[in-house]
C-alpha cells in the first residue's frame, strides 16, 4: 500500500537584517548631506553679511559728505541736515545697514546717491561687461597655462623648458596695471592694433567684441596664466616620478598617453585649487584693470562711487562680488571632489 507524499511549500527566509542596515545607512548619508549643506549655507550667509557690513563701515572712515556732494560745497547746514534726514544719513551705523540689508533681501538695493538711478539697473548694465572679462582671462590662464606647464614638465631639463619657467615667474611678478599701461602704449598708441579704452559687449558681434577684450584679457589673465603653469609644472615633475607611471612606462604605454591618461589627472588637483585663488584674484583685479581701460564694469563703477561716498552702491557691488566668488568657491570645491576620489570617500 502505497502512501502520497505532499510536498509542502518552501518556509520563507526570516530577515537578515540586511534591509535595514541598508536604509539606515541610506538614512545617515542623507543627514551627513543635510547637515553639510546647512552647514555651508550658514557659512555662505555669514560671509556675505560679514563682507558687507565691514565695507559699509569702512566706508564711514573715507572723509566727506554724501549730503555736501549732492548739495554743493555752499549748501546751507539746515539743507545738509535735510537731505541727510531723507537718506537716513543720520540714523546709527546699525539701523542704516539694517535698513539696506532688509531692503537687498527683498531685492531692491535703492537709489544711487549721485545719479539718483536704481542700483539694480546700474548693476545690470556693468555686471555684464565685468564677467565677460573675467570669463575671457580664466580662459586664458585654463588655455595657456596649461599648454605652458605641460611644455615645461615635459621638456624640463631643455631649454624650452627652462623658458617657459622662467616666463611664468616674471608673469607673477608683474602688476597687472602696469601690463596693462605698456599693452597700452605698445599696441594702442605705438601699433594701433587694439583700442585703448572701451569695451564692447558680445551682442556687437565676435570679431568686435574680440578687438576690445584682447588687451585687458591679458593685462588682467597673465598672472593666472604663469600661477597655473608654475602649478601644473610642479605637479607633473611629481607626478612622472610615482611608481605607476614608472610600471606604465615599462609596460610600453606612450607618452601621450601616458601624459593625458594618468599624469595629467593626477596633477590637475592642486590646479584646480589655483583656478578656486585664481577666481577671487580675478574679480578683484577687474577694479585695476577697468580703470586703466576706462572700461565700464563693476570696477569703474564702485571706484566712482567710493570717491563720491555713494554707499548704496558700493554696498551692492561688494555684495554681487562676494556671492560671485562664493559660487565660484563652490564650483571649484565640487570639481575638487569629483577629480580626488579620496575626498568623495571621505
Amino acid at each position: 500500500m502505497s502512501t502520497a507524499t505532499s510536498t509542502a511549500p518552501p518556509q520563507a527566509r526570516p530577515p537578515t537584517g540586511s534591509d535595514d542596515h541598508s536604509g539606515a545607512t541610506t538614512r545617515r548619508r542623507a543627514a551627513r548631506v543635510l547637515r553639510t549643506a546647512a552647514l555651508r549655507g550658514g557659512a555662505f550667509v555669514a560671509t556675505l553679511v560679514l563682507a558687507t557690513f565691514v565695507a559699509f563701515w569702512l566706508i564711514q572712515l573715507v572723509p566727506g559728505d554724501p549730503a555736501t556732494a549732492i548739495a554743493g560745497e555752499n549748501a546751507t547746514p539746515q539743507r545738509l541736515a535735510e537731505i541727510r534726514a531723507q537718506l537716513g544719513l543720520d540714523e546709527p551705523l546699525l539701523v542704516q545697514y539694517g535698513s539696506w540689508a532688509l531692503g537687498a533681501l527683498q531685492g531692491d538695493f535703492g537709489t544711487s546717491l549721485y545719479s539718483d538711478l536704481s542700483v539694480t539697473s546700474l548693476l545690470a548694465q556693468r555686471l555684464p561687461v565685468t564677467l565677460s572679462l573675467v570669463a575671457c582671462s580664466l580662459t586664458l590662464a585654463i588655455v595657456v597655462g596649461v599648454a605652458a606647464g605641460v611644455i615645461g614638465a615635459v621638456r624640463a631639463n631643455r631649454a624650452t623648458g627652462k623658458v617657459v619657467t622662467g616666463a611664468a615667474t616674471l608673469g607673477i611678478a608683474i602688476p597687472n596695471f602696469w601690463l596693462g599701461l605698456v599693452l597700452v602704449t605698445v599696441f594702442a598708441l605705438w601699433n594701433p592694433w587694439f583700442p585703448a579704452t572701451g569695451f564692447s559687449r558680445s551682442g556687437d558681434g565676435a570679431l568686435e567684441f574680440l578687438r576690445f577684450a584682447v588687451l585687458p584679457t591679458i593685462a588682467l589673465g597673465a598672472a593666472g596664466v604663469a600661477e597655473v603653469a608654475r602649478q601644473l609644472r610642479g605637479a607633473l615633475l611629481e607626478v612622472f616620478t610615482a611608481d605607476y607611471i614608472r610600471m606604465a612606462r615599462a609596460k610600453g604605454v606612450s607618452g601621450t598617453a601616458l601624459l593625458v591618461r594618468h599624469a595629467l589627472r593626477n596633477a590637475s588637483v592642486p590646479v584646480v585649487t589655483v583656478l578656486g585663488l585664481l577666481i577671487n584674484r580675478l574679480v578683484g583685479g577687474t577694479v585695476v584693470v577697468e580703470v586703466v581701460f576706462a572700461i565700464p564694469g563693476m570696477g569703474t563703477l564702485v571706484v566712482d562711487a567710493v570717491k563720491q561716498r555713494d554707499y548704496p552702491v558700493i554696498q551692492a557691488v561688494v555684495l554681487v562680488m562676494a556671492v560671485i566668488v562664493l559660487i565660484a568657491n563652490a564650483i571649484v570645491e565640487i570639481l575638487y571632489r569629483r577629480i580626488d576620489p579620496r575626498i568623495r570617500s571621505s
